[in-house]
C-alpha cells in the first residue's frame, strides 16, 4: 500500500480565495474557462503533449494565480 503525504489543509482555501479574486476580474467567464486561460492546466509542454491536471501540483497552481493576481490588481491587464 502506497504512503501519501498529507497536504497543508489550509492551501484549500488559500487557493480558492485566489481564484476568486481573478474570477472577480472576469465574472463573464466560465470556471474551467477562467482556469484554462490564467493557469497552464490543458496547455501544451511541447508539442504533442498536453499538461495532465492530475500531475499539476497546488504550488505550481498557486504561483500562476499570484502572477495573474499581481497583473489584474497592479494595473497591468
Amino acid at each position: 500500500m502506497r504512503a501519501y503525504k498529507m497536504k497543508e489543509e489550509r492551501r484549500i482555501e488559500r487557493i480558492l480565495h485566489k481564484i476568486g479574486l481573478i474570477w472577480m476580474r472576469v465574472p463573464q467567464e466560465r470556471f474551467f474557462q477562467l482556469l484554462f486561460n490564467y493557469t497552464q492546466l490543458g496547455t501544451r509542454d511541447k508539442v504533442g503533449t498536453v499538461r495532465d491536471p492530475f500531475y499539476y501540483e497546488d504550488d505550481d497552481l498557486e504561483k500562476q494565480l499570484d502572477e495573474m493576481i499581481k497583473e489584474f490588481y497592479e494595473g497591468k491587464k
